[in-house]
């Protein structure tokens, strides 16, 4: 585990500091659309790595994070690419509840971009809808959306969702999925 995280960690670190010598050194240029671009790809696979690192690590985690805080992180972080592909997304929390996870928020992170992008190829392959519907509880999170009977035949849509099963797996959360009636729901369940 030491050897793989220096491995990968070594590389992101430097493109990290030269992305913000860039950004200190060349403002105007850091701004432009494809160099955001770019930091937001590189902040995506410093996610995913650490995420990946966790799996295979033996370490507790301690700490809990707020779940309503890293979702609006994510969907804050997602604005273009939810524009980008006009999906609309509609949050209900009615009893306005706050709960929270013992989980390092990269991990929470990587969950909830993949199930954003996983509402975004559902709606690529059904019948123009395009809407994702965020539910939270007291003790669950549930991402819902149309799916094509097409789309969930696909093998390559359930990699994602095996990731998040394992990262759920492993800080004591339960991650499931159903298909009823060419609905797609996607929860994840802790105490």
């Amino acid at each position: 585990n030491q050897g793989m995280s220096h491995e990968i960690r070594t590389p992101l670190q430097v493109m990290s500091h030269s992305l913000e010598l860039f950004e200190a050194n060349y403002t105007e240029l850091y701004q432009q659309p494809l160099m955001q671009r770019f930091a937001k790809s590189l902040a995506r696979i410093k996610r995913t790595s650490n995420a990946l690192l966790w799996l295979t690590s033996k370490e507790e985690h301690q700490g809990e994070i707020g779940l309503n805080k890293t979702l609006d992180k994510v969907l804050l972080e997602s604005k273009d690419l939810i524009t980008v592909h006009t999906l609309d997304i509609t949050l209900n929390n009615r009893n306005q509840y706050q709960p929270t996870m013992t989980m390092p928020s990269e991990v929470l992170e990587l969950i909830f971009f993949n199930l954003i992008n996983n509402a975004i190829h559902h709606g690529a392959h059904s019948n123009d809808s395009n809407q994702l519907l965020i539910t939270v509880d007291k003790n669950a999170i549930t991402f819902s959306n149309e799916i094509a009977s097409i789309v969930s035949e696909q093998q390559h849509f359930n990699l994602g969702l095996n990731l998040i099963t394992k990262l759920a797996e492993r800080f004591n959360s339960k991650f499931s999925t159903k298909v009823t009636d060419n609905q797609f729901s996607a929860t994840l369940s802790f105490d």
